[in-house]
């Protein structure tokens, strides 16, 4: 049987008793590099097996084929990286997919993984991340790289090499905006490091630091709330905007809300419009069902035009931006309260991006639902 062990990425009492008796009992490891391995084994005073080599990138697919015949023969094997799990940005995959396809059996040992330790030492959200292994390093390709998460609300978890954080910072900063982030430097480790702050605080941290050590970059996802000021740029002179949650706004004691327009403009999105109603009383109705917040409908502001990359294809949507004012002065008493609401995401409203509510015929409180 192949057993696939997660090694320590960093403090060698991470080693989980299960993994260190498999390590023991068996015949054959094949590890990322054997020296590292050696020295983890012979801390843990284990014996060197029968037989130990390399299985790296460059030899993967020559020694899959060796490993497989000594599963064939009944041999038990180990599989290891340098630290974690194999096959997660490690050498593995290849090994692993080959054994599933042939039906060939397999175990995974539990243990340390640099992503979920960089995740929960960030402070970000942990309900929702994606994984994305290293960036790419050219310029153009990094960039669009993120610009592929720009407006997914996942925690985005990646790894990256010290010579290339501030680039890395600055690529996030530009294609997802100021939004939170931690980076991440030998994680379990003696010199441990976790520095925590906005993507354009940190890109000036790191500009001219030499980072030593390996390093894990988790970076919040769209929800505005996680961005500088909570998307505190001005809309028409009505001054500093706190964004609450996924396309709802408060200043002072109006609302500000954004949907998209689609083909068939009588939907709202995460609502309809019920029989007899007009846009306004349809709009006033989505948020006390939704929020339990209760509003008097104020005007139709305009339109944003908003475009984003996402799976590698220019995607455009025209956004409609409403404004709403609380009913008898209505208290928000939590942020919590606003989770959930399924608007459209509201992204960084600028005057220059608010074009005049007259291009569209739509008004609401008007004759035509919007």
């Amino acid at each position: 049987m192949l057993h696939v062990i997660a090694t320590p990425i960093g403090n060698l009492g991470d080693l989980s008793p299960r993994a260190l008796e498999t390590l023991k009992s068996v015949s054959i490891i094949a590890c990322e590099d054997t020296r590292r391995t050696w020295r983890l084994l012979s801390h843990f005073g284990i014996p060197r097996p029968a037989e130990m080599f390399s299985y790296r990138q460059g030899n993967e697919e020559r020694v899959t084929g060796k490993v497989m015949a000594c599963l064939a023969a009944g041999k038990e094997v180990a599989l290891c990286s340098d630290g974690g799990y194999p096959g997660i940005s490690d050498p593995g995959y290849r090994l692993i997919r080959t054994c599933a396809q042939e039906a060939v059996d397999y175990e995974v040992i539990p243990g340390a993984c640099a992503v979920e330790v960089a995740l929960l030492k960030s402070g970000l959200p942990t309900s929702s991340y994606t994984f994305r292994g290293f960036p790419p390093r050219g310029p153009g390709a990094l960039r669009n790289w993120f610009e592929e998460d720009r407006a997914k609300e996942h925690t985005l978890v990646c790894y990256e090499s010290p010579f290339r954080v501030a680039a890395t910072l600055g690529a996030a900063l530009e294609a997802l905006g100021d939004r939170e982030a931690a980076v991440c430097i030998e994680l379990t480790k003696l010199h441990e490091r976790v520095r925590r702050g906005y993507l354009s605080d940190l890109v000036k941290e790191f500009k001219d630091v030499k980072v030593k050590g390996e390093v894990a970059l988790v970076i919040a996802g769209g929800n505005p709330k996680f961005r500088r000021g909570g998307g505190d740029e001005s809309v028409g002179g009505s001054g500093l905007i706190e964004t609450i949650a996924r396309g709802v706004c408060i200043v002072g004691d109006k609302i500000l809300l954004c949907r998209a327009k689609g083909s068939k403009t009588t939907y709202l999105p995460g609502g309809h419009i019920e029989f007899g109603e007009t846009g306004r009383t349809a709009l006033i109705r989505e948020i006390q069902e939704e929020m339990g917040v209760a509003s008097t409908a104020g005007k139709f502001l305009g339109v944003v035009e908003n475009s984003f990359l996402q799976h590698g294809r220019r995607h455009c949507e025209i956004n409609l931006v409403y404004e709403l004012t609380l009913a008898d002065h209505t208290v928000i008493e939590s942020q919590e309260d606003w989770i959930g609401f399924e608007w459209c995401p509201l992204d960084r409203i600028h005057t220059a991006h608010l074009l005049p509510a007259n291009i569209l015929s739509e008004t609401i409180g008007g004759t035509n639902h919007a």
